[in-house]
């Protein structure tokens, strides 16, 4: 259908916008001159023409609206990510979807559209500089007192370990080749935790037990853990990924 002037309105224009979550941000001239647009969903602001708005064709903006919400596929994209939904899918990538991490059971909000492109938790996020490419050191306590675990992450320095009292026992305590190495290790034993024995965290953010060590509430959970947990610092050191610094 050919569109002429004389049929083009700014009320069409203007109705036809709002049906599909747009809103104009230029005053509009014709159907040949291009407009600026915003979806009112993604807040994306693009050019539309009148002529192509008339024919009922929907300006393209970043919400994903060409590909298709696949059920099956985003499940299996979160499990290679250790994340479970907590809601239904908010119907939108750009709208932020409530789901627990199952390495570190906390509860985050991320966007489909940033889990598409490569994102995580951030809690589980391997972007600071204690994970990066040099000697790394995981360790495994165990409160003698409260009867909880925790493990975590170090470099050769050792501060943080002697900040523990004397009432943490050090179970375990290896050197790996990388930060990075050593942050996989932790989550290994972090997924064997929520996972496998479905063990919450121990303790809270504002724990007095963990003042002195700079928190780490996420990383701690009860005694139950623990046989497993050794034994999966000792298939490393079995396969040479770790070196055992306890003698």
């Amino acid at each position: 259908m050919i569109w002429r002037k004389d049929q083009t309105s700014k009320k069409s224009i203007k109705e036809f916008l709002n049906g599909i979550n747009f809103k104009p941000m230029e005053e509009y001239q014709n159907q040949a001159k291009p407009f600026k647009v915003q979806c009112t969903s993604c807040k994306d602001i693009v050019i539309a023409r009148g002529v192509n708005l008339l024919r009922g064709k929907k300006p393209r903006c970043s919400c994903d609206v060409y590909i298709k919400y696949n059920k099956e596929e985003t499940n299996n994209l979160l499990l290679s990510k250790s994340l479970k939904p907590q809601e239904e899918y908010p119907g939108n990538t750009h709208k932020p979807w409530k789901m627990v991490c199952l390495n570190c059971n906390n509860i985050i909000a991320p966007t489909l559209k940033n889990i598409r492109i490569g994102s995580g938790c951030k809690f589980c996020g391997t972007g600071t500089k204690k994970y990066d490419e040099t000697i790394g050191r995981l360790y495994l306590f165990h409160h003698k007192g409260v009867k909880i675990l925790k493990v975590g992450i170090t470099n050769q320095s050792n501060l943080r370990l002697k900040k523990y009292t004397k009432d943490w026992e050090l179970i375990k305590y290896v050197e790996l080749a990388t930060g990075k190495l050593a942050h996989e290790l932790e989550k290994e034993i972090l997924k064997i935790w929520r996972v496998d024995l479905s063990l919450p965290i121990a303790l809270t953010a504002n724990s007095k037990l963990l003042q002195k060590v700079a928190g780490g509430y996420t990383e701690t959970a009860s005694d139950a853990g623990l046989n497993p947990a050794i034994q999966r610092i000792d298939e490393w050191i079995l396969r040479n990924d770790a070196k055992n610094l306890l003698s």
